[in-house]
């Protein structure tokens, strides 16, 4: 996985957020670790 820009760079329009070179929304890091913490907590619920 490549490193995913914070939403702040893409409000500050950093190279790694110009379209075509980028393939995520400007709040996908959030919803990728939101989804993470879910997913851990699932894992420890579990034993």
């Amino acid at each position: 996985m490549n490193a995913h820009p914070a939403a702040k760079h893409f409000e500050w329009g950093g190279y790694e957020t110009w379209l075509g070179s980028c393939a995520f929304e400007p709040h996908g890091s959030e919803k990728l670790l939101d989804t993470l913490l879910e997913m851990v907590a699932e894992i420890r619920d579990v034993k």
